[in-house]
Parts: C-alpha cells; structure tokens; sequence
C-alpha cells in the first residue's frame, strides 16, 4: 500500500464538510468505496457559463464544492472523491488524462479526464468518480486498455495527491501542460 496517497493535496484537505459526509458512509475499504461514488451519484451537477466557470474552476477545494452544493466538472468529483477515500484511509491518487485521439485531430481542442486509483494491498481500483465506473486492476500498467474504449485515447498528463502540487492552479496552466504532453507524444511517436 502507499501511504504517500493517504495524504492530503491543498485542495483534498478533509474539513467539517467531509467530516459530515463520511458520518454517512458507514462501510470500509471496497464498500466505502461504493458509498462514497454512490455520495457523489447524487450530488449536483452544474452547467455553468464561461464567465461563471472561470471564477471557480481549478480554485475549489474538496471542502469548497460541498458548501458550494454542486459540481461542475471530472475534477471536482474526482478532488471530493479523493478527499473522501483518503479520509476513510484508502490511498488515493488524483489523475488527470488527455485524450490523443483528440489532440491528434484538433490539438487546440483539448478533452481532458479525471480518473482516480484506489491503491489497496491486494489491488487496486480504477474509478471514474463522474461517472461512478470501478474497475479492478491488477497492477498499474493493467488500466491502459480501459482509456482506449469508446474513441477515446487517453494518456496520463500528471498524477498525485491533487492539481495544486503539481503548480497548476488554473485553466490555462491545464492546458498548456496537457498540450505539451500530447506533444512529447506525438514527437515520440
């Protein structure tokens, strides 16, 4: 198991928001699991405007999008997601993905994803928190061919305990670190 994803990331801090929801998630390792996507299944999601979206996105805390009472993007489900799994002490790692098959097409129109691994001893799951999919693994390369479903290509952009250690703390800086990633790619390739 690694401990270093059973800490907290400036945004996956656990506060009296998460403390409130996990009094309601009664189940350990594998059933927390469940509780908590179950949790997130029925939690708001928003469409919100541009101008409305920048003001918030990339800045909210796990603590923040419960008060707020409502999601608006794979991240916020996957930082809440986090915040909760580790609270429940399941190392938790936030990942975000890049879709090449779009970045090959359109490298200015960028399709981004959210994913989450839940590192147990004997396994490990791979959760989409949006979309309240698990699946289990058997080791870490295993995951690769569930990014390759539905015309979707995924490659991992970064991975850690959120997205502010990895100094990106906004849009903008998504974007351009995932669009040097496709490119590292493709030039690779």
């Amino acid at each position: 198991m690694n401990n270093n994803y059973l800490q907290s990331g400036p945004l996956t801090t656990a506060g009296k928001n998460i403390e409130r929801i996990l009094s309601g998630i009664k189940g350990t390792g594998v059933a927390s699991i469940f509780e908590i996507l179950n949790f997130l299944m029925k939690s708001e999601y928003r469409e919100l405007s541009p101008d409305e979206l920048s003001k918030i996105h990339m800045k909210r805390s796990a603590e923040e999008i419960i008060e707020d009472g409502f999601f608006t993007s794979c991240r916020d489900y996957g930082i809440v997601f986090c915040t909760l799994s580790r609270a429940k002490n399941i190392p938790t790692k936030f990942m975000h993905f890049l879709d090449m098959n779009q970045f090959r097409i359109k490298p200015e129109n960028l399709s981004l994803h959210v994913f989450c691994e839940c590192l147990f001893e004997e396994f490990t799951l791979f959760i989409d928190p949006q979309k309240g999919l698990v699946q289990n693994i058997l080791n870490t390369s295993d995951y690769r061919h569930l990014l390759k479903r539905n015309g979707k290509d995924y490659v991992l952009g970064y991975e850690g305990l959120d997205n502010k250690e990895f100094k990106i703390f906004s849009e903008r800086e998504l974007l351009l670190h995932m669009a040097n990633v496709g490119k590292n790619i493709l030039k690779n390739c």
